[in-house]
């Protein structure tokens, strides 16, 4: 349950960010049918499927809400079929790149705050234990 509790989080941005990716993509295309189903937004409401999201829970598994697209509404500049497959790589681009950004943000934690976190821990540890302050 702990677990869950720690990644829970995480799930709800990837999820959010992937559907999201989906409707953008669609919309840029030509197809206004996210738009009209208000599914350009970040708003984890409105990506999240109420029964993936039990089983997410409970089952450890779930999904989100499929972002409804009419290949029929893209313009003309790639093919139906083409654009379809845009619109279904985006969804998994986006899980990579946000792959990547976390990866980048938890390189540049551990590289810059731990040398702050250990140089804090000896202050404190000198502070509170070797100073002859409290003492």
């Amino acid at each position: 349950m702990y677990s869950l509790v720690l990644t829970l989080p995480a799930v709800l941005i990837a999820i959010t960010f992937h559907e999201f990716a989906h409707a953008f993509a669609a919309d840029r295309l030509g197809d206004d049918t996210p738009r009209l189903q208000n599914r350009l937004n970040l708003n984890p409401i409105s990506h999240i499927d109420p029964v993936g999201f039990v089983l997410l829970l409970f089952a450890g598994f779930g999904w989100g809400k499929p972002v409804q697209i009419n290949p029929r509404n893209f313009d003309r500049k790639y093919s139906m079929e083409a654009g379809e497959a845009i619109v279904a790589f985006a969804g998994p681009l986006m899980n990579f790149l946000l792959a990547i950004i976390c990866t980048l943000v938890y390189v540049g934690m551990y590289k810059f705050a731990y040398e702050f976190i250990s140089t804090s821990q000896v202050r404190w540890h000198y502070l509170y234990f070797d100073s002859d302050i409290l003492q």
